[in-house]
């Protein structure tokens, strides 16, 4: 379940810097119920895939520095029958 809630959050931080409403790394680690160290770790790792991340402190909100980037997160999950799971392996 920590997994799904990893890419739960993720989704929510990707929506919320493209809409540019993060407010400060105090304000938008407490949105997300995690550390700022967390927040930051989570925005290490988007930068690491190309997000071109940046804050603007007068506006009190990260946004990407490229105005047409764009990233997608989305997540599939399918259960499998045993017989299902045999064939696999």
């Amino acid at each position: 379940m920590n997994f799904i809630k990893q890419i739960e959050r993720i989704h929510r931080v990707v929506n919320e810097i493209e809409q540019k409403i993060t407010g400060s790394p105090e304000e938008f680690s407490s949105k997300l119920n995690i550390s700022k160290r967390q927040l930051f770790r989570i925005l290490e790792e988007l930068k690491d895939y190309g997000a071109p991340i940046e804050y603007n402190r007068s506006l009190k909100t990260f946004y990407y520095k490229d105005e047409d980037f764009e990233i997608k997160v989305s997540f599939s999950m399918q259960f499998i029958t045993d017989e299902e799971e045999r064939d696999i392996f």
